[in-house]
């Protein structure tokens, strides 16, 4: 017989296991979809513009969802030499960042939802709970809202950890595209950085997510939060 804590656990592991499905699958293939338009073939002819999440899921990135509630999906691959002008770097920049954009759009449309399904009081219980992983679990919700249905405790938990991996995404996917882009503006007018990159397009990306990951990820929480609520009342939803 399960205990409540082996329970809660698997609770919390199936919860972010389908927010994590429908994250990336949706970031994924709009990435490739971005790509495509702006002229870039190589995530279509992958096959990466498909919604079947297999395609999608990267195994290792799997594993850390199951070890620390947090995962990547495949990388979708861009050739940027093959998006041409006009606006050359223009293109570059949204193929990139198509997916930062589509985590944090992901994110303010769970918010929505939140408030929306079960009242603006719920928008700050999320917060805390998106802020602090320790509190992530379905059990606190309940503690919450002890009033609400199942259903609705259910699907809350669900929203609430799809927002989470997308501000998480979104973040890391904005300092990497930024570094990606950048790294091929400045070969584009000097051929002599082109041996450095490959060794700068790792290194830069890491020291900027160690030193600002997390407060940018306060910063986008608050951010989103606050235009989440914003939209909501403004549309008249609250």
């Amino acid at each position: 017989m399960l205990n409540m804590q082996t329970t809660e656990l698997l609770i919390t592991m199936l919860t972010f296991l389908l927010a994590y499905l429908v994250s990336v699958t949706i970031s994924g293939a709009f990435r490739a979809w971005v790509a495509e338009k702006m002229g870039d073939e190589t995530g279509a002819l992958l096959g990466f513009t498909s919604l079947n999440p297999l395609i999608h899921i990267d195994f290792m990135g799997l594993l850390f969802l199951f070890m620390f509630f947090f995962g990547w999906g495949r990388h979708v691959p861009i050739n940027h030499f093959t998006i041409e002008d006009p606006y050359r770097r223009l293109k570059i920049a949204a193929a990139y960042f198509s997916d930062t954009v589509i985590h944090f759009l992901s994110a303010l449309i769970g918010i929505i939802a939140l408030i929306v399904v079960v009242g603006p009081q719920m928008l700050l219980v999320a917060q805390h709970m998106i802020r602090y992983r320790q509190a992530m679990s379905h059990y606190f919700l309940v503690t919450q809202f002890p009033s609400l249905s199942s259903l609705a405790l259910t699907l809350s938990f669900i929203v609430i950890a799809f927002i989470y991996l997308n501000v998480i995404l979104g973040v890391l996917t904005l300092i990497m595209n930024a570094c990606s882009v950048g790294m091929i503006v400045i070969m584009d007018k000097s051929n002599s950085y082109q041996e450095a990159n490959q060794y700068l397009i790792v290194l830069i990306p890491m020291l900027l997510i160690f030193f600002f990951s997390e407060p940018l990820r306060m910063i986008a929480i608050k951010v989103i939060a606050e235009a989440g609520f914003g939209i909501s009342r403004a549309v008249g939803l609250v």
